[in-house]
């Protein structure tokens, strides 16, 4: 469950950015269409702070906020994802998020390979070596 989260979140952000871009290039096509030369100052902030609010809409901080808060409501979201997929607390720093999530890939592949989730990288690798060589005798005296 956690891990089709994490997978939805991340979709979410790139169809984010893919929406942000595309609202871009519409607002520059209309006004390369329309512009007069001594506009372009003018429209280049409109399109600047539509970018910003979008943004900032996207990372859930107010329209008019700044880039600091903008800034900081992104790292607040980035953080809240990672710590819910590695299982941390939201109290904990990212040293300890880090660990977390590093315990959870090698349990995670551990798991996937018939390994211990407590054992280390060498004996997983192993796991897999065998399992890979099995797999290729089977498929060798097919």
């Amino acid at each position: 469950m956690g891990d089709r989260k994490i997978r939805n979140e991340w979709e979410e952000w790139k169809d984010i950015g893919r929406r942000i871009e595309k609202l871009i290039r519409e607002d520059v096509r209309r006004l390369a269409d329309s512009a007069k030369p001594g506009d372009w100052k003018e429209q280049g902030k409109k399109i600047e702070g539509k970018v910003k609010s979008q943004i900032a809409d996207a990372v859930g901080a107010e329209p008019d906020a700044d880039w600091d808060e903008i800034g900081k409501n992104a790292k607040s979201s980035a953080k809240e994802s990672v710590t819910d997929w590695a299982g941390a607390e939201p109290e904990d720093d990212w040293k300890t998020i880090g660990k977390k999530a590093e315990a959870k890939v090698k349990s995670q592949t551990a798991d996937l390979v018939g390994a211990k989730p407590d054992d280390d990288w060498s004996s997983i690798g192993r796991h897999v070596e065998s399992k890979l060589k099995s797999k290729l005798r089977d498929w060798l005296n097919e």
